[in-house]
């Protein structure tokens, strides 16, 4: 069984998220709602999978990442994929907007890692968030006001 794969869809290149989470109904559930908001999804089960894809597709518009991986397939997290992202060697990588979700607050991971959040500019989802702010936030990012 391949740890990523490909979803085919109709929306615009702007609207390509990369999608890594290693729970597959959690997986399952965002990209259910991705699509129901016309976002092409692609997705990886971990950091590893999401770096393979992003070396020969780096054009997503976004990437949402799992801050804690439950899969012992992979042994990277969602910061070590986001700290290779922000050091990359690719300019798009570097810039690529990132959302981490987490079942962690922001407060509880800035008392873990202070400064780490801000320093990574990542901005951060908690799964017990409603989808509409993960929605409004994808937007945000996606459609930054000067």
């Amino acid at each position: 069984m391949s740890s990523h794969h490909k979803e085919e869809g109709e929306p615009s290149p702007r609207s390509r998220i990369f999608l890594v989470e290693s729970h597959q109904q959690m997986r399952e559930a965002i990209l259910l709602f991705l699509k129901g908001q016309n976002r092409l999804v692609i997705t990886a089960q971990t950091a590893e999978a999401a770096l393979e894809l992003l070396e020969v597709d780096p054009e997503p518009a976004l990437v949402i990442t799992d801050l804690n991986f439950r899969s012992a397939a992979g042994k990277l997290s969602g910061i070590d994929l986001a700290q290779r992202l922000r050091s990359h060697t690719q300019q798009k990588l570097r810039q690529i907007p990132l959302i981490l979700f987490t079942g962690e607050s922001r407060q509880n991971l800035e008392l873990d890692q202070p400064g780490l959040v801000d320093e990574l500019g990542i901005s951060c989802f908690s799964k017990d968030e409603a989808p509409e702010k993960l929605e409004s936030l994808i937007d945000s990012l996606l459609n930054p006001q000067p």
